[in-house]
């Protein structure tokens, strides 16, 4: 049972539906986000030994994971994915309940790109989803350097389509418009929240 009151509110989105951007401008409004995917990397290092033992030395460079590489094995084998799950996402919901039972805020925001693939979504509030066509996702990946657009178009394939998230959540944010809609859209999220 939590101690504190804070509303928890947690945003989803597949990869390349603007969903970072939009926690963003939640964080330029004022309000706390915490980021599943930023705590996933401070705690990848606490599994290194696991995930040497089955992928091989050269995973490792420089005392920090090669997040290319592993995103290449994972991304070419469903076994290899479920198995960098199975070990990191209960790392990560362990330190996502942490920070809620230790949250004093009125409100906190989690985004989580793996929300309802994770199963977690019952940790949360309120679940907000933010979406856009494939078509525009898909312009957005090729505009992205940090992966290659085909591990990109991998990662896709592998979340759930959004159509189905759609019905799960308690908001919907179409990121189909420029940044100043998508910027409004935060606004009006918090004031649909304090209504």
């Amino acid at each position: 049972m939590r101690e504190n009151s804070t509303l928890t509110i947690a945003i989803t989105g597949n990869i390349g539906s603007g969903k970072s951007t939009f926690c963003g401008y939640l964080q330029e409004l004022g309000e706390t986000v915490h980021y599943a995917d930023r705590i996933a990397h401070e705690l990848t290092p606490s599994i290194k030994d696991l995930l040497i033992a089955r992928w091989g030395r050269d995973i490792w460079l420089n005392d920090s994971p090669d997040r290319k590489k592993i995103a290449s094995i994972v991304f070419d084998s469903a076994h290899e994915l479920q198995f960098l799950n199975s070990a990191l996402h209960p790392l990560v919901v362990k330190r996502i309940q942490e920070l809620i039972h230790t949250a004093k805020q009125e409100r906190v925001f989690f985004e989580i790109p793996l929300l309802f693939e994770a199963g977690i979504e019952d940790l949360f509030d309120r679940t907000v989803l933010v979406s856009s066509s494939r078509e525009l996702t898909l312009e957005r990946l090729k505009l992205r350097n940090r992966d290659s657009y085909e591990n990109q178009i991998k990662r896709l394939d592998a979340q759930i389509p959004d159509s189905k998230k759609a019905e799960m959540v308690d908001y919907l944010i179409i990121n189909d418009g420029n940044l100043e809609a998508l910027r409004l859209a935060a606004q009006n999220l918090l004031t649909k929240i304090n209504e």
